[in-house]
């Protein structure tokens, strides 16, 4: 797969995490509940040095038979009923301002714990 050299749409790369159990010191809260996964995409996991950035594309896979909601920051901003296995490939990315996290929120502490990749470019039109 070829990426832009620099300029709109550079290719900044894809980050991967794996879901951690919530606990009552997590730093976002899961809507779900404590002890669900979440799946938290913060500045140091991102480390972008652009203020501005899109999302343009992200896969997952996480427990059968789960939903998931996902947040940026505190607020709420998608959610699926098919937490178990997905992609989201928007018409329109997802942006991220510095300083802002991306978090994914599971209804279920089942096994195996989610696991989510994200693909980043510097955004296609100014904003």
């Amino acid at each position: 797969m070829t990426h832009p050299a620099g300029g709109a749409g550079s290719f900044l790369g894809d980050r991967e995490v794996t879901a951690a159990l919530t606990n009552a010191a997590s730093q976002f809260n899961n809507p779900y509940g404590v002890g669900n996964w979440s799946a938290v995409f913060d500045p140091k996991v991102l480390a972008f040095s652009a203020n501005l950035v899109e999302c343009y594309h992200i896969a997952l896979r996480g427990p059968a038979g789960s939903s998931l909601q996902l947040y940026i920051d505190g607020t709420f901003y998608d959610a699926t009923s098919r937490g178990d296995l997905n992609s989201y490939d928007p018409t329109h990315p997802l942006l991220l301002r510095g300083g802002q996290s991306l978090v994914f929120h599971w209804n279920t502490s089942a096994s195996p714990a989610p696991f989510v990749t994200t693909w980043w470019r510097t955004p296609l039109t100014a904003h």
